[in-house]
């Protein structure tokens, strides 16, 4: 069961109290394999997780111990992710 709102997390909490990463330049092509694989990948990178959800498709959201941590615009390849500091 979710704790948290997508929505709210995605709209307010992550862009206010998380780091942005923007690989929007890296893009060349519409591939599929790239907007939807590489680069989410390479940002799940920048943080601690243990499960990735889809529920609000195109964004991803990934979790730690049930809490969200980050998520990710897969057709703008934008996404942000909260730090510990």
């Amino acid at each position: 069961m979710q704790k948290y709102q997508i929505d709210e997390f995605i709209n307010y909490i992550a862009p206010s109290h998380g780091r942005c990463v923007d690989m929007s330049t890296q893009i060349k092509s519409n591939d599929p394999a790239i907007l939807f694989e590489q680069l989410p990948m390479e940002f799940a990178n920048y943080f601690e997780w243990d499960n990735c959800t889809e529920r609000a498709w195109p964004l991803m959201v990934w979790e730690n111990k049930g809490e969200p941590v980050a998520y990710w615009d897969c057709e703008y390849c934008i996404g942000h992710f909260l730090t510990t500091t």
